[in-house]
């Protein structure tokens, strides 16, 4: 099915409101820094070892996120290149930016220590900042209940990977082979 220049315009314009939404809240659970989703926990890993091996002070969380990104990228180019689509490099390019920006603006919030009572109410928003986010990002045809239960359990730690979620969603999207 070829989609229209103003179809895809759209889509691209709504992806990117879902992925500025969940990765607003992917920030508030960075500063609350009481834990993270499996792939920020793997990028926050990597960042701060080698900012503290090195010494960089130039090296963000968004920038590992984007190296990180372009290495899956260049693996699943050997690996299956069906999944490379405009909304995956727009969620690979976009994803690091985004997070660094709304930390540049929030992370006064978290210049001194806070205490647990004041980070477990920016933990819950910045989960459900997420959900929503992520739920605005890949609805295309599932209902609004589907995508929630998918949130809820990538959340929950069940799926593992917003990636993977994504990968199932579009194979129950597909028609069926016959």
């Amino acid at each position: 099915m070829k989609r229209t220049m103003k179809e895809t315009l759209l889509r691209v314009l709504i992806l990117l409101a879902g992925l500025t939404i969940a990765h607003l809240g992917v920030t508030l659970f960075l500063l609350a820094d009481l834990g993270a989703d499996p792939f920020n926990v793997l990028v926050q890993g990597i960042f701060r070892t080698v900012s503290e091996g090195t010494g960089w002070e130039a090296l963000t969380h968004g920038y590992t996120h984007i190296a990180i990104c372009f290495l899956i990228i260049a693996v699943l180019l050997f690996v299956d290149r069906s999944y490379i689509k405009i909304g995956t490099l727009l969620c690979m390019i976009c994803g690091g930016p985004i997070i660094d920006f709304f930390t540049y603006f929030l992370g006064f919030l978290f210049a001194a220590e806070r205490s647990l009572w004041f980070k477990l109410p920016v933990l819950a928003a910045g989960c459900v900042i997420l959900a929503f986010g992520m739920t605005i990002g890949i609805t295309r045809e599932l209902t609004p209940v589907s995508c929630g239960v998918i949130m809820f359990l990538m959340y929950c730690g069940r799926v593992g990977s917003a990636s993977f979620a994504v990968a199932l969603l579009e194979k129950k999207a597909r028609p069926p082979v016959r």
